[in-house]
């Protein structure tokens, strides 16, 4: 796991709110890049799907880089994923993460009945 991943989970873990409703420890509902089918809804998956290094002029060596994380919050109802979309982005967006929200929009899965709401941060 990268830096940043620990960083968003740490965050996502020690936001009491947000874990009142995805559970803690073993029971935990976050999961790495996919939400299987058979998991019980609410749920989070967290995803970071872009690295952009910031490279040298002379040689081309990484210096630093710009990350971005999404994370779908998943849940049976379009009002329950907006609600906890909000308790991620109150977990994501606090300073020791340096993440910031970007976009937000919705989805919905007809196969499953799942309402998505996916944010992307950056930092």
């Amino acid at each position: 796991m990268s830096t940043e991943d620990t960083l968003i989970y740490d965050a996502i873990l020690a936001h009491v709110p947000l874990t009142d409703v995805i559970g803690t420890g073993p029971l935990v509902r976050s999961y790495p890049d996919f939400l299987a089918l058979e998991i019980p809804l609410p749920g989070i998956v967290v995803e970071k799907p872009e690295t952009q290094y910031i490279n040298t002029i002379h040689d081309g060596t990484p210096v630093g880089s710009f990350i971005s994380v999404t994370i779908t919050s998943l849940a049976k109802t379009r009002n329950d994923a907006e609600a906890l979309a909000d308790l991620v982005q109150d977990a994501v967006t606090v300073p020791s993460t340096g993440f910031r929200v970007s976009t937000r929009e919705q989805d919905f899965f007809p196969d499953t009945e799942t309402y998505a709401t996916v944010s992307t941060f950056l930092n």
